[in-house]
């Protein structure tokens, strides 16, 4: 799996189709996983279709929030766990503060050119949900 996941080179992850709109981010979400070998990984989820804001320079104060909430990410190191069929990401730096420092446990699996993490997630200000994500693999033309 490690090969699969994390080769000798940087790998990179699209986010694939949801099968259920995101709460969130949408019907139409987007998102990129990134995993080196040396250690660091990113993660980043957005809204591609949230409003635009009227004046790019002199965003209001509403929008930018909606902004905030369009878009989610964080980036840190990880430890994958073979045996476990998990990976550990531990962000250095995130939109959410709660996450900066903790271990964000994921479990993994791998089928063909896609990579599924799976967990229990609280998002602030709602109930405790399970969820899926789906990932396709990143490839050159």
């Amino acid at each position: 799996m490690a090969d699969k996941l994390v080769p000798r080179e940087p790998v990179a992850w699209h986010l694939s189709p949801r099968r259920q709109p995101d709460p969130d981010l949408g019907p139409h979400a987007i998102g990129y996983l990134m995993y080196d070998p040396t250690g660091p990984m990113c993660e980043s989820l957005a809204n591609p279709n949230h409003p635009r804001w009227a004046d790019p320079q002199k965003p209001t104060t509403a929008e930018r929030l909606h902004s905030f909430d369009a878009m989610f990410a964080y980036c840190g190191t990880y430890e994958l766990q073979e045996e476990k069929s998990r990976v550990i990401h531990r962000p250095e730096m995130a939109s959410w503060p709660r996450y900066i420092g903790s271990d964000r446990v994921r479990n993994i699996r791998m089928e063909g050119d896609r990579l599924i993490l799976s967990e229990r997630e609280t998002v602030p200000g709602r109930e405790s949900r399970d969820y899926e994500i789906t990932w396709k693999r990143v490839v050159k033309d």
